[in-house]
């Protein structure tokens, strides 16, 4: 697949995004994942596709249930939703992130936050053509013709 449609609702394009441990990491059970068996490698969830995010954000529950590893804490600035508050400090880890067949990032950072789904910033979009049709209520993902042939 070399490109991912969908439809735009409530002035939203949302995709589903494959979050998992970076490549590389060597993650030590702990006691806790020990007795709840063993951590998931990766996992699929929502993501509203955000154009003035700079960086990938995903709820801080999905990386520590991964065993994402963490760099400390950073400032975020959110406009999503009625609970922004404008700046707060979220954590700060790195995570593989995965649109099938047209992305593949094998280690990125992204930030853990109290959101419900993710956000899918320009980190992640860089790397895609985003085509919007506002009357049609749609949105095409692809990746650059000159890519086109690379998995």
């Amino acid at each position: 697949m070399t490109s991912l449609s969908g439809r735009i609702e409530r002035r939203v394009c949302m995709v589903r995004l494959r979050v998992g441990t970076p490549d590389g990491w060597a993650r030590g059970l702990t006691d806790s994942s020990s007795r709840d068996g063993p951590q998931p490698r990766h996992v699929d969830l929502d993501a509203v596709i955000d154009t003035g995010a700079m960086v990938s954000a995903i709820p801080a529950t999905v990386l520590e249930a991964l065993g994402c590893p963490a760099f400390g804490a950073v400032s975020f600035q959110s406009v999503i939703g009625p609970h922004d508050t404008g700046s707060q400090v979220v954590g700060s880890y790195a995570a593989r992130l995965t649109l099938p067949g047209l992305v593949d990032l094998k280690w990125v950072q992204v930030l853990g936050v109290q959101l419900d789904t993710a956000l899918l910033g320009m980190d992640v979009l860089e790397h895609l053509v985003l085509e919007l049709d506002g009357p049609g209520e749609t949105f095409t993902l692809r990746r650059p013709a000159a890519t086109e042939a690379t998995p």
